[in-house]
């Protein structure tokens, strides 16, 4: 069963063990960790992490993982975090339909995202 929160207060109030099998309830393929990272929050991406949440949770749709996020936002802290959880650098974005005449192409990786890639 996928627990549900709405805000920051929400998932802080759900015990740790229980954050892998956590959704945004307004996109129910956010994983917490990418939430967490989205918002740029390392003290909760650290509480994750150490609560040994899957590093290379992804977004269903997209496949985007919290070290995706972390590389197209320049969140150095973030993706060092991750990448010291065991994050891969390998994992593949999804092609995204945006359109019926526009598709974001996929098979990105954290790399790709960087303002360095």
């Amino acid at each position: 069963m996928t627990l549900q929160f709405s805000s920051l207060e929400d998932l802080l109030r759900i015990p740790i063990a229980q954050w892998e099998s956590v959704s945004h309830s307004t996109c129910p393929d956010l994983p917490a960790l990418v939430f967490a990272t989205v918002r740029e929050d390392e003290e909760l991406v650290g509480r994750l992490l150490d609560g040994k949440v899957n590093p290379d949770a992804i977004e269903s749709c997209t496949g985007w993982t919290a070290l995706h996020h972390a590389a197209d936002l320049n969140a150095t802290t973030i993706v060092s975090m991750l990448l010291a959880s065991g994050a891969s650098l390998y994992a593949r974005t999804k092609d995204k339909v945006m359109s019926r005449l526009s598709v974001l192409s996929g098979g990105m990786t954290p790399a790709h995202c960087s303002p360095f890639g």
